[in-house]
């Protein structure tokens, strides 16, 4: 986890520009996250992808309400959403 955070965490990947996608894209952030909800919002507006709030999960919605995120994931990958072409 932690080499994971080191390669991976918020301060050493690149912030993404949303307006520069150009393939289906799903934003998820937990609704106690309130920072984190309205990026997603304003990201997914942007770029012309959905958002999902789930309800009840804070900043660490993965490890909080993973179930309500493979659900959210699993709708968006089978909607057919996630090919551009």
């Amino acid at each position: 986890l932690a080499e994971a955070l080191r390669g991976l965490g918020q301060g050493v990947v690149p912030a993404v520009d949303p307006t520069e996608l150009d393939l289906p894209n799903l934003w998820i952030a937990g609704d106690e996250d309130r920072r984190y909800a309205a990026l997603s919002r304003r990201a997914a507006a942007a770029a012309r992808g959905e958002v999902g709030i789930i309800p009840g999960a804070g900043h660490n919605v993965i490890a909080e309400r993973p179930a309500a995120v493979a659900e959210l994931v699993t709708r968006f990958l089978s909607s057919g959403r996630r090919s551009s072409g």
